[in-house]
């Protein structure tokens, strides 16, 4: 599809009219009042010159707009005009793009209400090649928030916007949307763009950025990619914001070119951060049968949204009506079928009117007040149309907006902008006079105001278009922006001031005028606006006090410590949503905060667990007289552990001069071990709690100094620092030492009582065999006799219970040698070992054993043994050549099973006799041993393999390998048989024939043999007879010459005659042609001599010379031959 973008040129005539008038208005200039249109507040340092960068663009002789500024500038009276001048922002930032505001929006303005500077979003030419990632936003800060005075800097560009395709490209500047938040105390701004690639396919980019007074932050780029059926340019791009502030976007490469459409954000963007994401587009309506170029969004209630754009049903950059429609609950979009041509909730107004695509604005006051304003076909005026929110329906506004009154006319294109403030709203328009002048209106609600020209922008020429500016009143102004040059093209703004809403009205509230303040002081403000106050900023002697209040109760805490104590002035400066700030008056405080007595304490050292506090460490002064109170207080014992906290609380006596002040300090409290040698084991154990340690293992060892039951050491030591809780070990005295009595071999009551008389007592009593120790008599004592140990120690004593019983182990089943073995090891010994057969026990396996296993029998009992010597053995008979029934007889007669009987051939055996027998005869078996018989099925029958086809050799080696043997060998000639392969073969093939007989063969000697005939010297014909009649064929003739043999006649022949050849075989002929012939050469001109010997050379002979005068050939050579 072709670029629908379009450029709107002067006319021819409105350009003369400019170059006759220029003149007049240079003149002009220096005896008039000249109020210069545009004041440029910034210039990029490329563009050269100052007065060359904006005069070089303008037709020959117009005055440009920064000239005049310059020239008025240097005038007594115009520099006491008071006039809002229009600025230029940058210079010549929208580049070649002449629609650079409007509808198709490539410019925006917003105010940031919060950082009370305006900011400025463009696209610019100088960053729209193909493909790349060279699209950006830029941005121009304000310097303040009065555009008549601010100058302008420019911001960060955003990150660039990646082309989805090789191609794409932000065509015509119709492709960036910007909307405002006012995240409060935040600053936030949404921006769409769109870029068309590859012809066809198209990509939607979004991003947020954080704008502040002096500096904006981009978010990253979130992007959708339409790939079906968007082979448009990027238009008009539109972002909209909810009651609850969703985000809406809408242009026509989201989804289809033709059609309108939407889409809304996942997540609504109410704080600092956001979570970018949006829905899938809708389409909202396909009625139109040219490209939809222009949508605008009006917020409802409850995030309903009302979306508002052009009929498509003109050419562009035409069209006939506004159309709308109203989103679903909670600002989801429904999509229609895509080509249905249906969608929407009807027109905006009730009769047509071809209008530009630019000329049309929706000015949403409230969500229960909005309102659509268009062009009026003959320009003297423009339509307006109501929304009914109940209805979901538009009427004609009443009162209607005034017509334009003498000198104004609405410039076709050129755009229409509405703003509002929340209470009224403006329209804006540009008049067709030399000046462009920007025309006004104003309803408040009830009545319109006539159309003015917005001041500063009535005089001199100019060439402007595209109106528009900030959808809402900022610091009690509209701001406005449009396009203005001719081939490259500037961004100038101007603001008309507001008086529409009074200024917010505050008051300090509390503390009160002279009051004596101290410590934490409450602060409180009473404010109102008539747009709703955005914001209180409390301020100490005019500097600001804490972050500003953004919501009500307008309240702060001031801790009054931070100030002197003097007097201090405080007051409250209001904002509301225009931006308009209000200042109470001061409300004069005297500070008068107590002073804090000078605490000194030092940490105290560490005490000992159990230590009760006391003036050792609870031993805080301070510089003034007054009480402390201490926690914990004096005579509390603390547990033990580091680092634990003492505090104080200090009373001052003069509590009008001091105030209460805390201290702390921290002290360690450690466990020391007591000493508790020589103390009694109670003693010494409470002492030990005490210490809040544990008691240890606890030992007893005879003392002749330390009386029993007393401490005679620990570990650790009396003093030594410990962890809490820790063991102490104790050695406990159990008097003098005792001698222990020897009660080996003594009964054990003999025993206990010697022990006992030795003052001493029974410990351990444990039993053992012994074959020397009778039973019950002590075997061995611990400790040995004689030694010393302290009083009432035990010996432990081994009480013999007699020789020790063993049960015999069970070895029936087991080798001789492993029986053996295991009796051994149950402390016994073998006895007699006898042997005996057995048909079930293994030879050299014990059959049985005496004593039986399990007897209990005494240690070195002797257990006899049975050990198998095997089955009873027989001779196996000699049943060879026995038939199969006799042998079977003999075999079992002898006490032997027949085996397995397999058969074989043979010559010398007769069929059904044995040929052999395993075992062989006369072997010791055991009886009910098997065996196996070979018994002869007679002479062996072989079959003859065929071999006829196989060469002689190969037919060989296959009747050998049959165990047959190679009979007479015959030759025959054949003509189908190879030579040296068996034609045919006697026995025939598959004949069964006894091992060893010969096979008789015929072999091929191959094709019959014949002479080849003699045929030279005969005629071809005759040839050919010769060679047919002894079977050979003829297949090749050549020829010849011959000065020996006639033509005709055969001169050779191959093979040659009598060569023994196959029958039918190929003989080669060269019959001769008769004698060579010659080409006769030109020997005419020549001498006689000369052509003699040509001739020669050629073979040939000079024959009749005859001679003949003639003119022109020299006598002696030849005329003609």
């Amino acid at each position: 599809m072709a670029s629908r973008a379009f450029k709107r040129s002067e006319t021819a005539a409105r350009a003369l009219v400019r170059r006759l008038l220029i003149l007049g208005l240079a003149l002009a200039a220096a005896m008039f009042v000249v109020t210069p249109p545009v004041i440029s507040a910034w210039k990029s340092p490329f563009m050269g010159s100052s007065a060359g960068a904006a005069d070089h663009r303008n037709p020959l002789g117009e005055l440009s707009a920064r000239t005049m500024a310059l020239r008025a500038a240097t005038s007594p009276i115009a520099a006491q005009s008071s006039a809002r001048l229009p600025i230029t922002i940058g210079s010549q930032i929208a580049g070649s793009f002449d629609d650079a505001t409007g509808h198709s929006a490539q410019s925006h303005l917003v105010y940031a209400a919060n950082s009370r500077v305006w900011w400025l979003f463009t696209l610019t030419s100088t960053a729209d090649s193909d493909g790349g990632s060279n699209h950006i936003v830029k941005s121009f800060r304000s310097s303040g928030p009065d555009l008549a005075t601010a100058t302008w800097t420019p911001g960060a560009d955003s990150p660039p916007a990646a082309a989805a395709g090789p191609d794409g490209f932000l065509g015509g500047g119709r492709a960036l949307g910007i909307a405002y938040l006012n995240n409060s105390p935040v600053d936030v701004i949404h921006a769409d763009i769109s870029m068309a690639f590859d012809g066809q396919d198209g990509r939607t980019g979004h991003i947020r950025a954080v704008v502040t007074d002096t500096s904006i932050v981009w978010a990253s780029w979130n992007y959708f990619d339409e790939p079906a059926a968007t082979w448009t340019l990027p238009r008009g791009n539109t972002i909209g914001v909810s009651s609850g502030k969703f985000i809406h976007t809408g242009g026509p490469i989201l989804q289809q070119e033709v059609d309108a459409n939407a889409r809304k954000s996942n997540n609504a963007d109410t704080g600092s951060t956001w979570a970018s994401g949006f829905s899938v587009p809708a389409v909202i309506d396909g009625s139109m049968l040219n490209q939809n170029n222009a949508v605008s969004f009006a917020p409802l209630a409850n995030d309903v949204m009302l979306a508002v754009y052009d009929n498509g049903q003109n050419v562009e950059p035409n069209q006939t009506n506004l159309r709308y429609k109203r989103s679903n609950a909670g600002g989801t979009w429904s999509s229609i079928v895509i080509g249905s041509q249906l969608g929407g909730d009807g027109n905006v107004f009730s009769s047509n009117a071809v209008i530009d695509q630019n000329d049309w604005a929706l000015v949403p006051v409230s969500t229960t007040q909005i309102y659509a304003f268009r062009r009026k076909a003959t320009g003297n005026g423009i339509d307006a149309a109501t929304y009914n929110v109940a209805a979901n329906s538009f009427s004609t506004m009443s009162p209607a907006p005034p017509l334009l009154g003498a000198g104004q006319s609405f410039k076709a294109g050129a755009g229409l902008f509405g703003a509002t403030d929340g209470i009224s709203l403006w329209v804006f328009i540009v008049n067709t006079d030399l000046a462009n002048s920007i025309l006004y209106s104003k309803f408040d609600g009830t009545a319109w105001t006539a159309w003015a020209a917005v001041q500063g922008t009535d005089v001199g020429i100019q060439s402007r278009n595209y109106i528009s500016g900030s959808p809402k009143v900022g610091n009690n102004q509209v701001g406005l922006i449009w396009t203005e040059g001719t081939s490259l093209y500037d961004v100038v703004t101007t603001s008309l001031v507001t008086a529409d809403a009074p200024p917010p009205a505050v008051s300090v509230a509390t503390p009160a005028n002279g009051a004596t303040v101290s410590g934490q002081t409450s602060i409180s403000a009473i404010a109102s606006a008539a747009l709703g106050v955005a914001g209180v900023q409390f301020q100490l002697d005019g500097a600001n006090l804490g972050p500003e209040v953004t919501r009500a109760p307008y309240s702060m805490v001031w801790n009054t410590a931070t100030s002197t104590n003097s007097t201090h002035s405080l007051t409250a400066i209001a904002r509301d949503s225009a931006g308009s700030i209000a200042s109470s008056a001061p409300v004069i405080v005297t500070v008068t905060n107590l002073t804090t007595p000078i605490i000194t304490w030092a940490p105290p050292a560490k005490i000992a667990f159990g230590t009760p506090l006391g003036a050792a460490q609870l031993n805080a002064a301070a510089n003034t007289p007054g009480t402390f109170v201490y926690t914990p207080p004096a005579g509390t014992v603390l547990p033990s552990g580091l680092a634990q906290t003492l505090s104080m609380t200090f009373t001052p006596a003069d509590t009008t001069k001091f105030t209460i002040a805390t201290a702390s300090v921290t002290i360690d409290v450690v466990n020391i071990v007591p000493n508790v040698v020589g103390l009694a084991q109670a003693g010494a154990a409470a002492a030990i709690g005490a210490a809040g340690l544990t008691v240890g293992t606890v030992s007893t060892a005879s003392s002749t100094t330390i009386s029993a039951g007393s401490v005679i050491s620990q570990s650790p030591s009396g003093g030594t620092e410990v962890a809490a809780v820790s063991a102490v070990d104790l050695v406990v005295s159990s008097g003098p030492p005792a001698v222990v009595p020897n009660v080996v071999g003594l009964t054990q009551a003999a025993a206990s009582t010697a022990i006992a008389n030795a003052g001493l007592t029974v410990g351990t009593v444990t039993t053992a065999s012994s074959t020397t120790v009778p039973s019950g008599s002590v075997i061995s004592q611990t400790p040995a006799a004689g030694t010393q140990v302290a009083s009432g120690s035990a010996v432990a004593l081994v009480v013999s219970s007699g020789p020790s019983q063993v049960a015999v182990p069970n070895v029936v089943g087991l080798t001789q040698t492993a029986a053996t073995s295991a009796i051994s090891g149950a402390g016994l010994k073998v006895g007699a070992v006898t042997t005996a057969s057995s048909t079930t026990v293994p030879s050299g396996s014990i059959i049985s054993q005496t004593p039986a296993a399990g007897t209990q029998v005494a240690s070195g009992t002797a257990v006899a043994l049975v050990v198998s010597s095997g089955p009873l053995k027989v001779a196996v008979p000699n049943v060879v050549g026995l038939t199969q029934a006799a042998a079977t007889s003999t075999i079992t007669s002898a006490g032997l099973t027949l085996g397995a009987v397999t058969t074989a051939s043979s010559t010398t055996v007769p069929s059904g006799s044995v040929i052999s027998q395993t075992p062989a005869a006369g072997m010791q078996v055991a009886g009910g041993s098997d065996v196996a018989l070979v018994v002869s099925s007679g002479a062996q029958q072989n079959a003859v393999p065929n071999v006829v086809g196989l060469t002689q050799a190969a037919a060989t080696s296959a009747i050998t390998s049959a165990g047959l043997t190679l009979g007479t060998v015959t030759a025959a000639s054949s003509p189908t048989v190879p030579s040296g392969s068996v034609i045919s073969q006697t026995p025939a093939a598959a004949t069964q024939v006894a091992s060893g007989s010969a096979v008789a063969l015929v072999v091929s000697s191959g094709s019959p043999q014949v002479a080849v005939p003699n045929v030279v010297g005969l005629t071809q014909s005759a040839a050919t007879s010769a060679l047919l009649s002894a079977g050979l064929t003829l297949v090749t003739v050549t020829n010849a010459s011959s000065t020996t043999v006639p033509s005709g006649i055969v001169i050779s022949e191959a093979p040659t005659a009598g060569t023994q050849i196959l029958l039918t075989s190929a003989v080669n002929l060269v019959v001769s042609s008769g004698p060579p012939q010659v080409v006769v050469p030109n020997v005419v001109g020549l001498t006689q001599a000369a052509a003699s010997t040509a001739i020669a050379n050629a073979g040939l002979t000079v024959s009749a010379i005859t001679s003949v005068s003639s003119t022109i050939v020299p006598a002696g050579s030849v005329i003609s031959q």
